[in-house]
Formats: C-alpha cells, structure tokens, sequence
C-alpha cells in the first residue's frame, strides 16, 4: 500500500491542480520516493481516458526489480496490481496512508507479489539500524518474560540462512549489557525454526530448536521466542489503520522469500470492523 501511495502522489497530484499525466510521470515520481530502482514498469489502464481527470483509475499495475525502500533494505521483485481507484483530487493528500484514507471515494484493494533473496536479507542484517531493531525486540522479549526490565544485551555478527519446505535459520551473538561491558563473555546462539501462516493474517513460528554455545536451549524459552515473534508477524494489527491484509502464499527456498498478499484499505469514514473480507 506505500508504494501504491507513491505512484498515486505522481498520479494524481498534476491534476489536482488542472494539469496533465501520463504513466511516465508517474514512474519518475516512484523514483523520487525510493532510494533506487533497477527496473520499472507502471501501468495505467482506464476507458475513457479522461476519467484520470476525475480521480479515477480502472487499474493500476507496478512491475519492478531491485528497488532499495532504504539504503540497506533491498527489494528482489515487487508486483502490485490494484482494482479499481477513485480519489477526491480537491482532497487529495498522499503524504502517509492514514492521509490517504481520506482521499479515497471507495476502498483501494490490490494483490502483491514480494520476493526477497537470501543475500539482501544478509546484507540488511548487517545494518545498524536493522540490528538495534533486533536488539530492542530481543531486549523486550527477555524482560517480559524475566520480569526484569534491567536485563539486556548486545547482539553482533547476525546471520541468516533461507532452506527449502519454509526453514529459516539464525546464528547470531550476544553480549550481556551492564557495567562491565568489555569483560562481558559472548554467548553464541543458533536458532531453527519453520514458518506458518494461519489463516492467512498471522506468521507463525514453529518447532523451534536452538543452541547456546553449542549447549540445547530451554524449550520454555524457544517456545517464548516463538510465541513473541509470532505476535509481531500478525496482520490483524494493521485493521486497526483501516487496512485488511492476507497473505495468499509465503514460500521458502534455499535462497530466497516469495510472498504473495491481498490488501484493502477502507476510506476514513468506513470503519474496518463494519466490513466483510474481500476475496481477491
């Protein structure tokens, strides 16, 4: 849904104010919005024409290939295709989603495809803004369940590593956090889990096995780690933003994540829990 507010911005915001567009501005305005794009391909489709005028598009499709949304997060391939979309121009405001929501005569719904390569993922991971978000989940996963909100660590060196029939293995390592920092002895772990989605809005992880130093973790921990990350990997957080999202398909292999989702975002004045699913 961002990228979708991306290009409508281009879009839509020349005639806003009387002017004219056509599908290369709004590929250039996608540009402007990212970081880099190797490859783009957007697609307006409307009959008749002038109705792009009114804030009204039959079908909007993005084709692209290594997009960077961020100078560390790479994007392998990322297609959207929309249905129908009508705006108020006069109200038009694409700044964020919430803003948005208000410029939308009738619900935006769309399907994605997302594919992310097991070489981005690493490449991310070493960025330091990706692994102080790890280590403040971390850090708040172990104080919930210590109940002691004093403990933390440091994380380094995170890896991961994609396997086929959705396997997904992380080797990182931990330095305990207080007033002896450099004497602090490293603690190397290993994680291994499966990845499941239930009933299409929640990730979640499963069988977990792990190592410390080499030694089994407590399977009490595992399944808290489990259990914790699952709780951040469900969509239905997003209905609170007037946003319905499932995912249709999440596939792992040796060297990449492919995943394929439904999204539809209400206008402002329809609230999300009055409405049904929509199938996609």
């Amino acid at each position: 849904m961002e990228l979708i507010a991306i290009v409508l911005s281009g879009l839509f915001s020349v005639f806003a104010n009387g002017g004219w567009v056509i599908d290369a501005i709004a590929a250039s305005s996608l540009s402007d919005q990212v970081v880099s794009v190797e490859e783009k391909a957007i697609r307006i489709d409307n009959t008749p024409n002038y109705q792009i005028a009114q804030g009204k598009v039959d079908k909007l499709r993005i084709a692209t290939r290594g997009v960077k949304l961020t100078p560390y997060l790479r994007i392998d391939t990322l297609e959207l295709e929309t249905d129908a979309i009508a705006v108020e121009l006069n109200n038009l405001d694409t700044q964020n989603l919430k803003s948005l929501r208000s410029s939308l005569l009738k619900p935006l719904q769309g399907v994605g495809k997302i594919i992310i390569t097991e070489a981005d993922i690493s490449q991310a991971l070493q960025a330091p803004e990706v692994t102080q978000q790890l280590q403040e989940v971390l850090n708040n996963l172990v104080a919930r369940r210590a109940g002691n909100s004093s403990i933390g660590y440091e994380i380094s060196a995170p890896e991961l590593e994609l396997h086929p029939n959705n396997k997904v293995k992380i080797h990182l390592e931990l330095r305990r956090l207080g007033n002896n920092r450099k004497n602090a002895s490293k603690l190397s772990i290993s994680l291994e889990f499966n990845i499941q989605v239930l009933e299409g809005k929640k990730i979640q992880l499963m069988q977990p096995i792990g190592t410390v130093n080499n030694r089994p973790m407590s399977s009490r921990l595992l399944q808290g780690f489990a259990e914790g990350m699952s709780d951040r990997l469900d969509l239905s957080q997003l209905e609170s933003q007037g946003i319905l999202a499932r995912l249709l398909q999440l596939e792992i292999t040796a060297d990449k994540i492919e995943l394929v989702a439904f999204a539809r975002m209400e206008t402002k004045q329809t609230p999300i829990n009055s409405t049904k699913p929509v199938k996609p």
